[in-house]
């Protein structure tokens, strides 16, 4: 009797399993169908109504959710919309499920076309070193675009340094210039900025003068403290007006070496610039860029408006990993209101351009100069009307 209750019970038992499995059978089998003809439907329809083919997508999604193919797919048809969140969202997915450099490439780009260049940056750091090695150059490049303009400081804060001491052949002397700003933006992204600047130029050839004797100056050689306000209105335009104090370091019987500086001046700088490779090998090639730069304003140390100009142009011929070589012309003009010979310039000539990482933010120049005396005024001028010279450049500039 025990025997045939315990048969009855286990032949229970297996009865209830083998319902279960053919239900689960016959729920995946019609699971299955039903996201095959979803997809089938969806690829159909995805030329002639890309709006349905992403609700279809969407569906099967639902029922596959840990389908890496669907949300491609439907990220990619997201892009077409130009629905960019929308697109990250699935791409995200996707990549979390299963982890690969094109799609975070893709990421990267699009945080980038919405100018969430923090996320960005973060990505294209993550395929510095991919396997793929197009992927990985494409990634260095970026790095170093996004890095440079990254800063340290964060809005509204911001700052910057320029330096650029030079050797000049035909005055056998060393010239500097070294520039720090920082500011805050008051209104908009830079819009209108109050900016504390410090400044210092200089030569070696220059003298301090006395009673018999006077200075013989070859460059500005001040120190200059002021505060400001800056607007940048446009892209490369910035319109600055500055007040504080200027400091002769060289000294003059004449004059006090401290003196009220007030300044205002407008600035504008542009151009086409070469696309940023890192080959792991050399490569040589002609990648063209062109800039132009100038600045006018009037200067209450010198009770002159002084403007400059120069324009370049050349190309990009060696590029190896973070390291480039450029080749280029350039024109340089100076002019001013108080007819001063030596503001009054035109140089033509061209030079070579070392950059050993692209992330310093450090060039090193040589460069051709050929140059000439526009005779604007009475005063004499020392020098012969033309003149050569070599110099020997170290620029850096780096946001802060």
């Amino acid at each position: 009797m025990i025997l045939k209750k315990s048969l009855t019970k286990i032949l229970f038992i297996v009865s209830v399993t083998i319902f279960l499995n053919s239900s689960s059978s016959l729920y995946s089998q019609d699971t299955t169908q039903n996201l095959h003809s979803l997809l089938t439907k969806a690829y159909e329809t995805i030329s002639t109504n890309p709006q349905e083919a992403i609700s279809l997508f969407q569906q099967a999604s639902l029922i596959a959710p840990t389908d890496v193919q669907i949300k491609k797919q439907l990220g990619y048809l997201f892009l077409e919309q130009d629905k960019k969140s929308e697109a990250i969202e699935q791409f995200v997915a996707a990549d979390q499920l299963a982890p690969s450099d094109t799609i975070k490439l893709q990421l990267a780009y699009l945080y980038n076309s919405l100018e969430r260049n923090d996320e960005a940056l973060a990505y294209f750091r993550q395929l510095e070193n991919s396997d793929d090695p197009d992927i990985r150059e494409k990634s260095q490049a970026a790095v170093i675009v996004l890095g440079t303009d990254e800063g340290l400081q964060k809005h509204p804060w911001w700052g910057e340094v320029y330096a650029s001491p030079y050797y000049d052949s035909r005055f056998e002397s060393i010239f500097s210039f070294i520039q720090v700003r920082e500011g805050f933006s008051i209104v908009g992204n830079k819009l209108v900025s109050v900016f504390g600047s410090f400044e210092i130029s200089g030569d070696t050839k220059s003298k301090s003068g006395n009673t018999e004797q006077p200075p013989i100056i070859f460059s500005d050689n001040a120190a200059i403290l002021g505060l400001g306000l800056v607007s940048n209105p446009l892209a490369g335009l910035r319109i600055f007006i500055q007040g504080g104090i200027g400091i002769d370091l060289i000294k003059s019987e004449n004059s006090s070496r401290i003196k009220e500086d007030f300044r205002a001046l407008i600035t504008y700088g542009n151009g086409i610039y070469p696309e940023i490779s890192t080959p792991a090998v050399v490569r040589f090639g002609f990648k063209p860029f062109a800039d132009v730069y100038g600045s006018c304003g009037y200067y209450s140390r010198y009770s002159n408006l002084i403007g400059f100009s120069t324009g370049k142009a050349g190309g990009r011929i060696v590029e190896w990993k973070k390291s480039a070589l450029d080749i280029f012309a350039r024109i340089d003009v100076t002019r001013d209101t108080k007819k001063q010979f030596y503001n009054n310039v035109v140089e033509w000539g061209g030079g070579v351009r070392i950059i050993p990482h692209h992330t310093f933010g450090l060039s090193f120049l040589a460069e051709f100069h050929r140059g000439t005396y526009w005779k604007v005024g009475n005063e004499p001028i020392p020098y012969p009307s033309y003149y050569n010279s070599y110099r020997l450049f170290i620029i850096f500039g780096r946001l802060l």
